[in-house]
C-alpha cells in the first residue's frame, strides 16, 4: 500500500494561470497557457509546487494531487445562435448579434482564436453569440435560454469555465512521477482480457496486480463505429501488432522496462503470403469496411480525420487471438488459419480465432481475394511491421508496447501542437475542433521531464464549480511547467482514469464513474 508523505488533500496548492481577454463585442479569448509557482526543483528540472499532496508509492515513484485555479467564478451564460452550428462566420455572428439586439438582448460576437500553443496560433476559427449577462444559477440560465428558444433561437447553456473565452478556470489534478534511476519496476500497456472486451483501468489493473495505471489511447465506443473496446489507431501488446495505425499519428512507445518512453509518429504494414499470393491488409481486428479515424473517401482530406468513421466498400481485414469473441458477420468471406500456419477453413465469416491463430476476413472485392488464392491446407503467413516517420522500421521485441496517442504537446521543450497533423480540424465542422481541441475536458497525457523521470497527467472535468479540465493549450502548458520536455495526450473525455492499488484516485467525470476503456498504461513494482 501507499504511504502520504507531505500535507493532506486539504491543504492543496492552488495554481494560478495567466490568461488575456478583450472587452467589447470582439473577444478573444483567454489562452489557457499555465503559469505554476515554483516548486522545489530536482537536478535542475522543475516540480510541483511544494503545497501539493504527494505519496510516494514506491521508492522512486510520487504521485501528486493539486488543484489548478484562475480568475473569479462569474456565473453561467448563454450561446445563442439561428441554426445549430454554434461557430459562424463574422458576418452572420454579427447579423445574430443586431437581430437579438432589436429585440432587448444584448450579446457578445465571440472571437474564437488559435491559442499560442498551436501551430495555427492566431488564426480565427469562428465566431460565437454570447449573451452579455452571466446567470449565478443553472437554473437561471436554462430560464433564460428556455425563453429565447420559444422565440425560435437555438440556444446552449455553458459553463464559462469550459469554454475558452471564459474567465474562470478549477481543475482538480494528480501528477505521477517515476524516476527509472530509483523505481524498480516497469511499464506497459495491457487491452485486459480481450482486444474486444473493454475494460475499467481498475479492472485492467487488478487483472495485472499493478501497483498504477493510467487510460491509454483511444478506442472505437459504439458499434456503428466498430467492434467497441477496439482500438482506433496503433496498439502494440507484448511485441505483438493488436491493431493497425492511424498513419502519421504520434504513438507512445515502450521498450524494455518501459520507463523511459519514447513519442514517434508511426505507420504500420501488414502483409499475408499464401503460397505464392500475397495481399497488403487494411486493418487487423475490426470490422472490415468499417475504419475509425479515416480520409473520408467522399470528402478527402490531407490528413485522417480525428473520431471520424469511413464505410469503405473493399477492406481485408486479420484477426489475431487476441480477439476473444466471435469475428464479425459480415457478407464478406474468411479464412481460419491455426497455430501451425494452415489454412484449415474457408467460409462465411463469424469464426473464432484458434490459439496462436488467425483470421482473414474479405469485404467486396477482398473477399474475392480470399476465394480466389486461399484454400484449406495452404500454408499462411504474416509479416507485420511498424514504421517510424524516417522509414526505419521498429523491432518489436517481447517487451515492446505501442499505445495510440496525440497530439503531441511538447518537443524539446517547446509547445507546439499540430492540429490539422492529428485530424482535429474537419473543414466542414468547425465545432469539432472547438468541442475537442479548445474547449476545457479531463485529460491525459504522458511526458518525460529534464532528469529522464516518467510523467502521468491527469485532470478531471466537466463538473461545474467544482473540476472543469483543460483544453490541449493548458494541458500542454501545465506538463511543460511541471517540467516536461516531451509530452503527449492520451485519450480523455470520460476516458480518463488513474488507479492506485486497484482504486481510482482521478477519474475524468466524477459523476458517472469509472469508463470502460480500450487499453491501458500499467506500472509494475519489484
Amino acid at each position: 500500500m501507499s504511504r502520504s508523505l507531505g500535507r493532506p488533500a486539504a491543504g492543496l496548492f492552488v495554481l494560478v494561470l495567466a490568461a488575456t481577454a478583450c472587452a467589447g463585442t470582439d473577444v478573444s479569448p483567454a489562452l489557457l497557457e499555465a503559469q505554476v509557482a515554483p516548486g522545489a526543483p530536482v537536478d535542475g528540472v522543475p516540480g510541483p509546487p511544494e503545497d501539493w499532496a504527494v505519496r510516494e508509492a514506491a521508492p522512486g515513484f510520487l504521485l501528486y494531487e493539486g488543484e489548478v485555479v484562475r480568475g473569479e467564478q462569474a456565473g453561467w451564460s448563454v450561446s445563442v445562435t439561428a441554426g445549430q452550428d454554434w461557430i459562424r462566420s463574422r458576418a452572420e455572428a454579427d447579423g445574430l448579434a443586431s437581430k437579438l439586439a432589436e429585440q432587448g438582448v444584448s450579446a457578445a460576437v465571440v472571437r474564437i482564436r488559435w491559442p499560442e500553443a498551436f501551430v495555427r496560433s492566431g488564426q480565427v476559427l469562428g465566431w460565437k453569440v454570447v449573451l452579455e449577462e452571466r446567470y449565478p444559477s443553472r437554473e437561471e440560465a436554462d430560464a433564460r435560454a428556455e425563453a429565447l428558444g420559444a422565440e425560435g433561437w437555438y440556444t446552449s447553456v455553458e459553463w464559462p469555465g469550459a469554454e475558452p473565452y471564459g474567465d474562470h478556470r478549477r481543475t482538480r489534478v494528480a501528477l505521477a512521477v517515476i524516476d527509472p534511476a530509483e523505481f524498480d519496476g516497469s511499464v506497459r500497456a495491457t487491452y485486459g482480457s480481450g482486444i474486444d472486451s473493454p475494460s475499467t483501468v481498475a479492472e485492467m489493473a487488478r487483472e495485472e496486480e499493478a501497483l498504477f495505471a493510467v487510460n491509454g489511447g483511444y478506442f472505437v465506443m459504439d458499434e456503428e463505429d466498430g467492434v467497441p473496446g477496439t482500438p482506433a489507431g496503433i496498439g502494440v501488446y507484448g511485441g505483438r501488432l493488436e491493431s493497425e495505425a492511424t498513419e502519421g499519428r504520434t504513438a507512445v512507445v515502450l521498450e524494455g522496462d518501459g520507463l523511459s518512453p519514447s513519442f514517434e509518429e508511426l505507420s504500420t504494414r501488414v502483409t499475408v503470403s499464401v503460397g505464392e499470393a500475397v495481399q497488403e491488409a487494411d486493418g487487423i481486428n475490426r470490422v472490415p469496411g468499417i475504419r475509425r479515424n479515416c480520409v473520408d473517401p467522399d470528402r478527402p482530406t490531407r490528413f485522417p480525420l480525428h473520431d471520424v468513421t469511413c464505410l469503405l466498400d473493399s477492406e481485408l481485414v486479420l484477426f489475431t487471438d487476441a480477439f476473444e469473441g466471435a469475428t464479425p458477420e459480415t457478407d464478406g468471406t474468411e479464412a481460419v488459419v491455426d497455430a501451425t500456419g494452415a489454412v484449415v477453413s474457408v467460409g462465411p465469416p463469424g469464426a473464432v480465432v484458434p490459439t496462436g491463430g488467425y483470421a482473414l476476413q474479405g469485404k467486396g472485392e477482398a473477399a474475392l481475394w480470399v476465394e480466389e488464392n486461399i484454400r484449406p491446407g495452404a500454408r499462411f503467413d504474416v509479416d507485420a511491421r511498424v514504421v517510424g516517420a524516417d522509414g526505419r522500421e521498429l523491432p518489436l521485441g517481447a517487451g515492446t508496447s505501442i499505445v495510440n496517442a496525440g497530439p503531441r504537446l511538447l518537443s524539446g521543450g517547446e509547445v507546439s501542437i499540430d492540429a490539422e497533423a492529428n485530424g482535429l480540424i474537419h473543414p466542414h465542422d468547425p465545432g469539432f475542433a472547438y468541442a475537442w481541441a479548445l474547449r476545457a475536458n479531463p485529460r491525459m497525457a504522458v511526458g518525460v521531464d529534464g532528469g529522464g523521470r516518467l510523467l502521468l497527467l491527469g485532470a478531471s472535468g466537466r463538473a461545474p464549480g467544482e473540476s472543469d479540465g483543460f483544453g490541449l493549450a493548458g494541458l500542454a502548458g501545465l506538463i511543460r511547467d511541471l517540467g516536461a520536455v516531451e509530452a503527449v495526450a492520451l485519450d480523455g473525455g470520460g476516458s480518463v482514469s488513474m488507479v492506485l492499488d486497484g482504486e481510482p484516485v482521478l477519474v475524468g467525470v466524477s459523476a458517472e464513474g469509472e469508463r470502460a476503456v480500450g487499453d491501458a498504461v500499467v506500472v509494475h513494482a519489484g
